[in-house]
């Protein structure tokens, strides 16, 4: 799977602890945008789906590590959403929210 010289064991095992973590993500993030402040509500939702799709997608490539490489092919673009989506947006809406309370408690920074 990923390459001459890594043993399947290693490849699958790697494959188990990301459905694990996925799993815990994914539940985590779902918590976290239930009982957060309102703004964050749908980036922790966003992001519990994204963490949705890896586990579901890594629970695929269990089974199929053959497939190695259409599994790759299909997870590249999500990837590049989950900069935006996982990291980019909570930091993003994090500040703006940072910046409305310090405002509302008359602090200028």
């Amino acid at each position: 799977m990923f390459g001459a010289g890594h043993q399947p064991y290693f490849d699958l095992s790697m494959v188990w602890v990301s459905i694990g973590l996925s799993a815990i993500a994914a539940v985590t993030l779902f918590l976290a945008a239930r009982h957060t402040f309102p703004e964050l509500r749908p980036v922790f939702a966003a992001s519990g789906a994204l963490a949705s799709i890896y586990f579901g997608s890594y629970l695929w490539l269990a089974f199929n590590l053959e497939r190695a490489a259409e599994w790759s092919a299909l997870m590249r673009p999500v990837g590049s959403l989950a900069w935006l989506v996982a990291w980019t947006l909570p930091a993003a809406v994090s500040v703006r929210l940072y910046r409305k309370l310090r405002a509302a408690a008359g602090k200028d920074h």
